[in-house]
């Protein structure tokens, strides 16, 4: 089990949890083809999404944000952002309680809109005034990134990782 079941575990039946320093909620995550994911919204209001791999899993030997072999290309929203340890104490997990690492990626680019009306709710602050959101929005590729849309970008990079592992059966 990684950090992700267990974060979940918390989070339970609520819409979602805050982590202790109150900036980054917890809205969804779950297992897909055996591969635990989570999707957490930041202050500012856009979504990341994070896979779990295990302390040993082959591709730990890189650092997947700028770093990759040969044969695998990383196609998910803006490319992968982060490859570090799980991020479990940030949410109240015990210290070294997890061994996984987690990859993970953002949508707070160029055209990333950021969605005000949960970060509202959620941290009750609007960092971005009216007047900017109604700029971006007059462009057609900028939108807010849902928790559908991260969902499936996570669904994405786990059948991503698994071809690889298939690819790279010793």
């Amino acid at each position: 089990m990684s950090c992700i079941s267990k974060i979940l575990g918390l989070k339970g039946n609520k819409e979602y949890i805050l982590s202790n320093n109150k900036s980054v909620a917890v809205e969804d995550g779950g297992i897909y083809k055996c591969y635990e994911y989570l999707i957490t919204f930041v202050r500012g209001g856009h979504r990341c999404g994070y896979i779990a791999l295990s302390e040993n899993h082959p591709l730990n030997k890189y650092n997947l944000v700028n770093e990759y072999p040969d044969n695998f290309i990383i196609k998910v929203h803006g490319g992968i952002t982060l490859h570090e340890e799980s991020r479990g104490e940030e949410f109240g997990l015990k210290e070294n309680s997890c061994k996984d690492k987690w990859i993970g990626f953002d949508a707070a680019h160029c055209d990333d809109l950021p969605d005000m009306n949960l970060s509202k709710k959620i941290f009750r602050v609007q960092i971005y005034d009216d007047a900017f959101i109604n700029e971006m929005k007059q462009f057609p590729t900028v939108k807010v990134r849902t928790k559908k849309y991260m969902i499936n970008q996570c669904k994405k990079l786990i059948d991503q990782v698994i071809k690889y592992e298939m690819e790279n059966k010793e």
